[in-house]
């Protein structure tokens, strides 16, 4: 019955649409089909559009494709060059913002919030717990006591000075951990450090050097403070800077490793230490204070292949690192450190500092 019912709505098409007179104009705008033959494909597309649905979904599809410009369908590139234009809506909303509300909502000042804050929160917290803890005292009405701050000159209770490799990081890591004292290494700046009773050092050693003696040889002495403080960064790895000390009297930037801001504080530092708790003749008032010094040593065997590791370069007979020899000439002159080989350089210096360091416990210094 479905077949015949078909074959019905089939021919009730032909019937309706059979070609006549005037096909030419019910076909199209071109008068060329009039022969009824070329008319057919016509007819074969009505049964095809009664017959066979699929054609259309066909033609769905393509309708989808062809959306006009200016709707939902536009890409990103059109909505972006809209907003440039000035006629999306971006720009309307930035024309009505205030002057605050531009600043604030600007792509730096985003960011920026997330680097400043935590950095100055980190400061801050350096500047009430080191350097004026009594605000907080204050602040709190007494409920909350810290620590007195230390400045430069306050009287520290401990300084620990050895010769490089005796085992100055063990000893300072120990007394932090095991008897919770503020002990630095190779600092004693307490207003960015936790450093208030004490440190332990080998360059701190310099304060017992007499050699050389001051007001008797200023041009021995001027020149090494030129050779340490002139090496600029090839130094760093001694552990000495001028920031370890103090904070900069000429306000030195602490994001320069070196410059010549930092020069001029090297010089000013070693002018203030070098010889400071000698008592000799000429020598400076020490500008940083301990109650009690000690002196720290070790098997010198031990300490001598610690050198030997850090310092030498192709081995015990091989070549000595530049910022070991600047050091090592600056602080005892007397001996040539630049004609001996590796384990001779080592040696001599690790005798050096440890005689200075004697010498200075039978003077009581």
């Amino acid at each position: 019955m479905g077949g015949a019912r078909l074959g019905r709505r089939s021919m009730a098409t032909r019937s309706t649409r059979s070609p006549g007179p005037n096909l030419p104009q019910s076909i199209g705008t071109s008068g060329s089909a009039q022969n009824p033959k070329e008319a057919a494909p016509t007819n074969n597309r009505h049964l095809s559009i009664v017959g066979m649905p699929s054609n259309t979904g066909t033609r769905r599809r393509r309708d989808k494709k062809a959306k006009p410009a200016g709707t939902d369908g536009n890409s990103k590139k059109d909505q972006q060059s809209q907003a440039n234009d000035g006629t999306g809506s971006k720009a309307a909303v930035t024309d009505d913002m205030t002057l605050w509300q531009v600043f604030t909502e600007h792509p730096l000042i985003k960011t920026s919030k997330f680097i400043l804050l935590p950095y100055a929160l980190y400061l801050s917290y350096f500047y009430f717990q080191l350097q004026h803890p009594e605000y907080l005292s204050k602040a709190t009405a007494g409920i909350v006591q810290l620590r007195p701050a230390v400045g430069t000159s306050d009287l520290r209770q401990l300084l620990i000075v050895g010769s490089p490799s005796t085992g100055t990081v063990q000893m300072q890591t120990t007394l932090r951990n095991q008897l919770g004292l503020e002990m630095g290494h190779e600092t004693t700046d307490t207003a960015w450090n936790w450093v208030r009773d004490g440190t332990v050092s080998w360059f701190h050693g310099i304060r017992f050097l007499t050699d050389p003696a001051h007001g008797k040889d200023k041009e021995r002495l001027a020149k090494s403070f030129g050779a340490i403080c002139d090496a600029g960064e090839d130094h760093m790895n001694m552990g000495f800077h001028p920031a370890a000390y103090r904070e900069p009297v000429n306000k030195c930037s602490y994001r320069d490793k070196w410059s010549d801001c930092w020069r001029k504080e090297c010089y000013l530092t070693l002018i203030k230490e070098w010889g400071c708790a000698t008592g000799a003749e000429g020598a400076p008032d020490c500008e940083i204070n301990f109650a009690t010094t000690l002196h720290q040593v070790r098997n010198p065997m031990r300490s001598l292949e610690s050198l030997v590791v850090k310092f030498c370069i192709g081995g015990l007979q091989g070549s000595v690192a530049d910022s070991f020899l600047i050091y090592a000439s600056a602080l005892f002159p007397s001996h040539n450190f630049y004609e001996d080989s590796c384990i001779e350089a080592t040696g001599h210096f690790l005798a050096q500092y440890q005689n200075a360091m004697i010498g200075a416990r039978k003077r009581g210094e």
